[in-house]
């Protein structure tokens, strides 16, 4: 329950951030400097949010352009440092996420004839609740960055490269060797 709250509260976020967007744009897009400005800002990220017309009006393009080129020198928001703070798995190596996941099927396979029925289901209720609890981390990390990261050319380009590169989650695990 709590899951799905969070998912919609998620969703809601993002209509409210694209609508205030859309708003936005069509309040100011009177004016050529206003939609080159608008344009741009389109371009470099994932839409043009409430304030970013503004702050590129006082900072100027070329010096929003270059702070989304050096990534490392735009500090992001606090909301979004204690969001990510709270997904534990985040910190974790793709290989100790593995393991754990592997070792509940080793713990299965080794103690078959020790285990009951009840606790066999529990194990594997366990293990898909820990493989579901990696998959909607990392999943709610990537919409929240998206959504209030400063460095929006480089969520722009990692959301590129991982659309690139990306493997369905649910897709069965094989082991080589």
């Amino acid at each position: 329950m709590k899951k799905h709250l969070l998912n919609w509260l998620l969703v809601l976020a993002c209509v409210v951030v694209l609508g205030l967007g859309l708003l936005n744009h069509q309040q100011t897009s009177g004016s050529t400097e206003n939609a080159r400005l608008i344009h741009t800002i389109e371009r470099l990220s994932f839409g043009i949010a409430p304030g970013d017309l503004q702050e590129v009006k006082k900072t100027g393009i070329e010096n929003y352009l270059q702070a989304q080129l050096n990534p490392q020198t735009v500090k992001n928001s606090p909301a979004l440092k204690n969001y990510i703070d709270k997904l534990d798995t985040l910190d974790r190596s793709p290989t100790s996420l593995f393991k754990e996941y592997k070792d509940y099927d080793h713990r299965l396979r080794q103690n078959d004839l020790m285990l009951t029925e009840n606790e066999k289901q529990q194990l594997r209720q366990q293990r898909n609740q820990f493989k579901r609890k990696v998959i909607e981390q990392a999943r709610d990390a990537h919409l929240m960055r998206a959504i209030l990261s400063s460095n929006q050319l480089q969520e722009v380009m990692v959301d590129f490269w991982f659309n690139h590169f990306n493997v369905f989650a649910q897709k069965k695990i094989f082991l080589f060797g």
